[in-house]
């Protein structure tokens, strides 16, 4: 980005530089007789001379007072520019060598943690893996907690922010996509206090067969692919598998916001994958506010469907 601004100031002073020449008695142009040469001679002589106007030096005298006025100009501006951009791509490389050393820096205290502790190398390796998908991700989106201006933004307005960042991977559930046409305020409490995001690396488990949640979450994928699967060779085959990603209109573990639950089968990341996670005790507590006795009729007809099944 610097260097095509630079470019783009020494083409723009090149143009400047053979305007006043070619227009002014006894120019440059006349008298070194550029104006007899090709057009390309003419804008690479022009723009070789504000090249190194950059770098403080004139390659030839002036011939008139225009083009003395002119240099006068453009010898001061061009030191500032110059010490600018210096000065910039200072500051950008001394941040970059920052963030690599602490980079470096966690990823040695986690490795020594785990060398330390005797973890197997495959558990380790799944570790360092994790965590580093987690960084990445952290630098390539800032998390909510990290952009200190919005400590400042009123309470309502991120109540509003919440509810544009994950209404619309919510509305993949159908109840969600019509009960937000009931009760928006209710919704977008639920996108407020209920809604967080969790990162996984490849492989990994987000859940196994007979586990109980702990923190009973439904969950949506917002990036890369997950599956799903019963895991009883007896019963079931591949086909049985159940494939999730940010393009297909299908949710895990609906049944935790309306009853006690078991996982029936396990989930793991087949990539490197962000998880959208609506903690079900939040969702209750959000919706208990209002009147609408259409989820609690919901909820009593979902339970009632399990039971029959």
């Amino acid at each position: 980005e610097m260097f095509g601004q630079v470019i783009l100031f020494c083409h723009v002073m090149a143009c400047v530089w053979y305007a006043i020449g070619i227009n002014s008695q006894n120019g440059w142009v006349t008298e070194t007789l550029v104006q007899e040469s090709t057009s390309l001679r003419k804008y690479t002589s022009s723009f070789h001379w504000s090249m190194a106007v950059m770098s403080g030096e004139t390659l030839r005298d002036p011939f008139n007072d225009s083009e003395r006025v002119f240099i006068c100009c453009m010898l001061p501006l061009c030191f500032l520019l110059s010490a600018y951009f210096v000065s910039r791509i200072t500051t950008s490389m001394t941040r970059l060598a920052v963030i690599s050393s602490e980079h470096s820096g966690r990823f040695a205290v986690l490795r020594r943690f785990l060398d330390d502790h005797l973890i197997a190398p495959s558990l380790a390796a799944k570790v360092m893996r994790n965590a580093q998908h987690s960084f990445l991700e952290s630098k390539r989106y800032d998390p909510e907690a990290s952009v200190e201006l919005l400590r400042f933004v009123s309470d309502s307005l991120i109540g509003d922010m919440h509810f544009d960042m994950y209404m619309h991977i919510l509305d993949r559930c159908d109840l969600f996509t019509n009960y937000v046409k009931l009760n928006q305020p209710g919704m977008r409490k639920v996108c407020h206090t209920a809604v967080t995001v969790s990162q996984f690396s490849q492989g990994d488990i987000i859940f196994a067969k007979f586990d109980v949640p702990s923190l009973p979450k439904m969950m949506f994928c917002q990036h890369g692919h997950l599956s799903y699967a019963l895991e009883d060779d007896a019963m079931i085959g591949v086909d049985d598998e159940v494939i999730m990603d940010d393009t297909s209109r299908k949710w895990a573990c609906e049944a935790v916001l309306w009853t006690s639950w078991v996982h029936c089968g396990s989930m793991r990341a087949l990539s490197n994958a962000s998880v959208v996670l609506l903690d079900a005790i939040q969702f209750r507590r959000a919706i208990h506010a209002y009147p609408q006795e259409h989820l609690r009729v919901y909820g009593k007809l979902f339970v009632q469907d399990l039971n029959s099944a």
